[in-house]
This record gives structure tokens, C-alpha cells and sequence, in this order.
């Protein structure tokens, strides 16, 4: 079973991921505030007068940030998806399902 997740998961089904996110992102209010704030943030940020160095640190945890939190929000979504695939195999729902 988890074999065939794992290639169904592997068969472009990120594309698919990140389009449905996205359409669920613009229409939510909390998240189109989060980034009209982060970009107010960012501009007071690159308004400080931060060291050379400073700044590179910065970028690189902001950089860094984002990754790790948007590699967790893929995480969770696939895993999310494969219980749901597991679930209805195991309800009879997906009868021609092999493992």
C-alpha cells in the first residue's frame, strides 16, 4: 500500500497540491493578512541600516524559515492524503485498490 502512495505522490501529484492550496490560500482572509503583514515587516526590515553580515544571517534564517515550514505544510498534506487513501481501502471503498 504505501508503495503505491509513494508513486502516486511521485506522479506529479505536488503540481496538483500546490494548485489546490493556492486556490484555498487566496480565499482565506487570515492568510491574505499574514502576508499583507509580512510584507509590511519586510519593508520595515530592509529599512534598517543592519551590517553587511547582519543582514546576510537574517536572510538566511528568514530563507530558511520558509523552507522548513513550507517542506512541513507539504509533509502534512501528503500524509494527510495517503491516511484518506488508506481509510477508504480499508472501508471497502477502494475495492480494486491492490497493495
Amino acid at each position: 500500500m504505501d508503495n503505491i502512495i509513494h508513486e502516486l505522490i511521485q506522479e506529479n501529484i505536488g503540481q496538483v497540491i500546490d494548485k489546490r492550496r493556492d486556490r484555498l490560500l487566496m480565499g482565506d482572509e487570515v492568510y491574505q493578512q499574514d502576508c499583507s503583514d509580512t510584507q509590511e515587516l519586510l519593508n520595515r526590515y530592509e529599512a534598517l541600516n543592519l551590517p553587511k553580515a547582519d543582514r546576510i544571517l537574517i536572510n538566511d534564517l528568514i530563507a530558511c524559515l520558509e523552507t522548513r515550514d513550507n517542506r512541513c505544510a507539504d509533509l502534512s498534506y501528503l500524509c494527510g492524503f495517503s491516511d484518506a487513501i488508506k481509510l477508504l481501502h480499508e472501508l471497502g471503498i477502494l475495492k480494486e485498490f491492490k497493495e
